[in-house]
């Protein structure tokens, strides 16, 4: 499906986004009241946002872009907007019909107008899986791709991902991200890239949901308190989970009862594999020499498998369970009004039978029904107080920049668009999402609009992740067993041979 629009007056574009700006600051003082927690909360999150991560920052007016005139089409192969999983959202509007769809209108008209181009939309259920045949063929009739980062690993391992180094953009402006530039860099190749213009990479970090009306119903600590406090860390966390269990008397484990934990299991979007990330685990990183490695293998990771494992896996199979999983949740239930268990699950949550649930800022639309106080937004758990800073784990799955790199790509367009895309973007785009969307309509307090500006200016991108070497199938495999030492033992050497396959391949690209 092939979707592009004509430019349109400078006069009309300057009054859309006027219209925007005015709508921007109309929603923004209609936001929910603050809790009483609010003002310090506001306070570490920003000093958290400003301390060198990558977050959206002050952008002035004397930002300079080059002037070029391509007169040609600007084509973007990416996932499809309809896909029931990371879609590529917000790429391409027809119309200014709505409050988003009128910045992706004008952001679009604005690059189009400043490059001589016209933004088209390609969109197909699974691009990677045609990027390869399209090259060798010679038949690439588009500039960048928008896919799920893990399918499209294996195609930067073959060649057939251009460097994103080798363009001339700086990846340490606010409307790109500088942690992804770190993260996914292999001794000086990097094949994916995250910016402002898809909203998309925001919707792949993972946080907490809590229900503040159970905070009040069973008397416990507010997850905002231990966070100003600086007590946010693993132990008070599961102690809150530990908290809730309230069977409706039938003796059946299911969505009918109480819990303190909608639990999510898997290597992939397991709780306990971003309670790791969380608390400073990284699967790989390179050291002083510029070798990948691993070195998960440690008393900390032991120690917080053990205590995650000691409340959602053991208390799991017990006969009073303060946690469930979303195969348990959707027992003896009807949920063919529901896309999968998880929206199911997630309902459940809204309907106030858990006190936490982990996901994205996209699954925040499906709590806008709860009743009383709501839902709060509250970060991953550090590892304890002197951790210093929150993380949290970027989904393998979610979608992501890369560019086809073949001989008849033009460099020069692509890193000129993509750059000034990402600005305007960041202009118009990403505060309609970020901060009407989501910070202003789907949460209630200012205290989780300010979480969510720490989530987003701690994501950690991980190269084992995307390129499915089995650190995390290892570790998670250590949490079922119980014993991480023994079951890295039989992993260990196929691990760093796929570490090091991973660098050899990638240093061998020209």
């Amino acid at each position: 499906m092939k979707k592009n629009f004509s430019r349109i007056s400078a006069f009309l574009m300057a009054l859309l986004l006027l219209v925007i700006t005015v709508v921007s600051v109309g929603c923004g003082n209609t936001s929910g009241g603050s809790d009483s927690t609010g003002t310090q909360a506001s306070a570490e999150a920003t000093d958290s946002a400003v301390s060198g991560d990558a977050t959206q920052g002050d952008i002035t007016t004397s930002v300079v872009f080059p002037d070029e005139k391509f007169n040609e089409n600007f084509t973007v192969y990416q996932r499809s907007e309809t896909e029931a999983s990371y879609p590529g959202m917000y790429i391409y509007a027809e119309a200014a019909s709505d409050t988003m769809s009128s910045a992706v209108y004008s952001r679009n008209v604005a690059v189009e107008e400043k490059y001589g181009v016209t933004i088209v939309s390609n969109q197909v259920a699974s691009p990677h899986k045609n990027v390869e045949n399209l090259i060798v063929s010679e038949a690439v009739d588009f500039d960048v791709i928008l896919d799920q980062r893990n399918e499209l690993a294996s195609l930067s391992r073959k060649g057939y991902l251009y460097n994103f180094n080798n363009l001339d953009i700086d990846f340490t402006t606010p409307w790109w991200d500088a942690n992804c530039a770190s993260d996914y860099n292999i001794n000086g190749k990097l094949f994916f890239m995250a910016n402002d213009t898809s909203v998309s990479n925001l919707a792949g970090a993972r946080f907490f949901f809590f229900n503040k009306n159970m905070i009040k119903e069973y008397s416990l600590e507010s997850p905002y308190d231990l966070y100003n406090s600086n007590d946010w860390d693993l132990e008070h966390f599961l102690n809150l989970v530990s908290s809730v269990h309230v069977s409706n008397g039938d003796e059946v484990a299911d969505g009918q009862d109480y819990y303190g934990l909608l639990q999510e299991t898997g290597a992939t979007n397991g709780n306990i594999m971003h309670l790791l990330v969380g608390c400073g685990t990284k699967f790989s990183e390179f050291n002083g020499a510029g070798e990948l490695i691993t070195e998960v293998n440690n008393e900390k990771t032991q120690d917080i498998l053990t205590k995650v494992a000691a409340v959602l896996k053991s208390n799991a199979g017990s006969t009073d369970p303060c946690v469930l999983d979303y195969d348990k949740a959707k027992a003896n239930a009807d949920i063919s009004a529901y896309a999968n268990k998880y929206d199911f699950g997630r309902s459940l949550f809204a309907a106030g039978h858990f006190l936490f649930v982990q996901g994205n800022m996209h699954v925040s639309s499906q709590f806008a029904e709860m009743t009383g106080e709501g839902y709060g937004v509250i970060t991953n758990p550090k590892y304890n107080k002197d951790q210093e800073k929150y993380v949290h784990k970027m989904d393998s799955h979610s979608i992501i920049w890369a560019i086809p790199n073949h001989t008849g790509l033009n460099t020069k367009k692509v890193a000129l668009v993509m750059d000034y895309w990402a600005y305007e973007s960041s202009q118009s785009v990403m505060p309609s999402y970020y901060e009407i969307t989501i910070k202003t309509r789907r949460v209630k307090d200012t205290v989780s609009s300010d979480m969510l500006d720490v989530v987003k200016s701690t994501i950690r991108y991980d190269l084992s992740d995307i390129y499915g070497i089995a650190i995390a199938d290892t570790v998670y495999s250590a949490y079922t067993s119980g014993s991480l030492s023994s079951t890295w033992k039989g992993q260990k050497k196929t691990i760093e041979i796929s570490l090091q396959k991973l660098v050899d391949e990638i240093d061998k690209l020209k």
